[in-house]
């Protein structure tokens, strides 16, 4: 009807949650959103691919990714490979200054900084260990990567 409505919102690994509107007046059964007059019941897809750019802990070293000692930072990472319970990912960095790397040609359609940097060096990430979705790598991003 053209209402504009406000809805609380959670990011997941494949983009946005709703967890409910502000006034929440329906009883708890109801639907929150409709598409074309029906009830639109949205299912999170938390299952990362090849080529999705998620935050998530990278070691500073190649350690086992499960020991919890390790030493690791937040950040951008592109998913190059899927495995069972973890993800193969490569670092992006927004400086090159070890020369490790290469620049993404379309960052921003990927959700990352301008100058961002794709390091060389592979790591696995827990999937539990993955914090949320940044956006996806462009088609030329991926080619050259050879994802497509």
């Amino acid at each position: 009807n053209g209402d504009v409505i406000r809805l609380r919102v959670k990011r997941t690994v494949s983009g946005l949650e709703i967890l409910g509107s502000e006034d929440t007046t329906g009883s708890e059964g109801d639907s929150l959103l409709l598409l074309n007059g029906e009830p639109l019941d949205l299912l999170p897809d938390t299952t990362p691919e090849p080529g999705d750019v998620v935050w998530a802990e990278v070691s500073y070293d190649r350690a086992d990714p499960t020991d919890s000692a390790r030493a690791a930072k937040s950040r951008p990472v592109v998913i190059v490979e899927v495995r069972e319970g973890f993800v193969v990912g490569r670092a992006v960095y927004t400086r090159n200054s070890e020369g490790r790397g290469r620049r993404i040609r379309e960052p921003e359609r990927a959700g990352l900084k301008r100058n961002a940097v794709l390091g060389h060096d592979v790591t696995l990430i827990p999937v539990d260990g993955i914090r949320g979705r940044v956006g996806s790598l462009a088609a030329s991003d991926r080619r050259e990567l050879g994802l497509s």
